[in-house]
């Protein structure tokens, strides 16, 4: 369903008519076998990936093209008996229903991944073009799996950037001895932070000196700390349980925040700030993502 969308009935439709036999007697036995071909290639693929442990919608694009053949065919049946202007207004309307999904995942739905990086990328530049020795920056996503793209929007003429995200990768997740990154930020953000990075933490650091730039060691968990980056992009509502690290260890200040999605609708009652009011009826409310400075 959330795929297909407003075709479903249609395919559904369709689905039922071969699998039950229900078709009217028609000289088309070839067409029939073909479009029941065309769906069990559908049923078996989606049988076999729903036996993967990572599901995503998008691993069912490629079945897509197919299940509208069928949902098309299905159509065609329904409206060829019935007069053109009712056709007509049939297929205006099905349009028309699809324009809400587009604007709402074109323009609002997880939007704040893109505007961040264009800021990013904005600022980076602009420092850049000041300063031609200032060209060397670092951005960490303290955010959740794969939720941010990265080098391929933060490409940017004379300027260097090096781009760090918390660990989700398969070989951590088969390992049960270990605990991701983002596992252990979305635990505990304070504590993450506070035991990952040079200058986070209180008196538990020790600097290695066979490395080239020196950095901090947290003894207990033994991993190696990272050095704190030009830039932080970060959910609000992580940032909020670790704003006091942000600002006073590593003296780092908000620079932006973006909306990313809706984060609930209630009825209107008082004007809000970032809050997107409906005809003064309904309030829309939105989850954001801030960026830290750190230069």
């Amino acid at each position: 369903p959330a795929i297909c969308g407003i075709a479903l009935p249609m395919f559904l439709w369709e689905v039922l008519r071969l699998l039950t036999k229900t078709y009217p007697r028609t000289n088309d036995a070839e067409g029939t076998r073909s479009r029941l071909t065309i769906f069990w290639i559908i049923a078996s693929y989606t049988i076999l990936h729903s036996f993967s442990e990572h599901k995503e919608f998008r691993f069912l694009l490629p079945v897509l093209p197919l299940m509208f053949i069928l949902a098309g065919h299905a159509m065609v049946q329904l409206l060829g008996g019935m007069r053109v202007y009712q056709s007509k207004l049939i297929l205006v309307a099905l349009c028309l229903l699809n324009y809400p999904h587009l604007i709402y995942l074109g323009a609002i739905h997880q939007r704040g991944p893109l505007s961040a990086n264009a800021y990013l990328a904005s600022i980076m530049n602009n420092a850049a073009q000041e300063d031609n020795s200032n060209n060397q920056f670092s951005v960490h996503y303290l955010m959740g799996c794969h939720s941010t793209p990265a080098y391929s929007h933060l490409h940017l003429t004379d300027v260097f950037v090096d781009v760090d995200y918390l660990d989700c990768s398969p070989e951590c997740r088969s390992n049960e001895d270990i605990t991701c990154e983002s596992d252990a930020f979305s635990n505990d953000p304070y504590e993450f932070v506070q035991s990952t990075y040079v200058n986070t933490l209180d008196g538990e650091c020790e600097l290695e000196e066979s490395i080239d730039t020196p950095s901090c060691t947290n003894i207990q968990r033994n991993i190696p700390s990272k050095q704190i980056p030009s830039f932080v992009v970060i959910m609000q509502d992580d940032a909020s349980k670790i704003e006091v690290l942000l600002t006073d260890k590593w003296n780092a200040t908000r620079v932006a925040s973006v909306r990313h999605s809706v984060a609930s609708i209630s009825w209107h009652e008082e004007t809000h700030n970032d809050v997107l009011s409906f005809l003064s009826l309904i309030d829309i409310h939105f989850e954001h993502i801030d960026i830290y400075s750190t230069v």
